[in-house]
């Protein structure tokens, strides 16, 4: 997003501002969504957590206007809490309660990579 920011004539203080962007929808709705992740299961948040995180990388990529990168950023934190909601609700219902170490391991080796 910086590099398509700086493309498009962008200054620091905008980049700044389209990166903090990131946070803005995700931190109300982390909450809501835990709650809503516990009554569906994590299947569907994965899901969609994974579109709309390919969803926010074509809509950086593809913007013409300054205007559209927050929107992209905010998407993209949209995304990745819906994904690890997912990952780390799978992890903890998984069977075997001796294995949930491991599991919560391999969640946070697969967000690493």
């Amino acid at each position: 997003m910086s590099y398509k920011a700086l493309d498009l004539g962008a200054g620091p203080a905008f980049i700044g501002a389209a990166a903090g962007s990131y946070a803005l929808f995700s931190l109300s709705a982390a909450i809501p969504a835990g709650v809503l992740v516990d009554r569906f299961g994590a299947k569907p948040f994965f899901l969609a957590g994974t579109g709309t995180i390919a969803l926010a990388a074509l809509v950086d990529a593809l913007a013409a206007v300054l205007v559209v990168l927050p929107l992209g950023q905010a998407l993209l934190g949209l995304g990745q809490l819906g994904s690890q909601l997912a990952g780390q609700a799978s992890a903890a219902r998984g069977r075997g309660g001796s294995h949930r170490d491991l599991r919560f391991g391999r969640v946070a080796v697969a967000v690493s990579i």
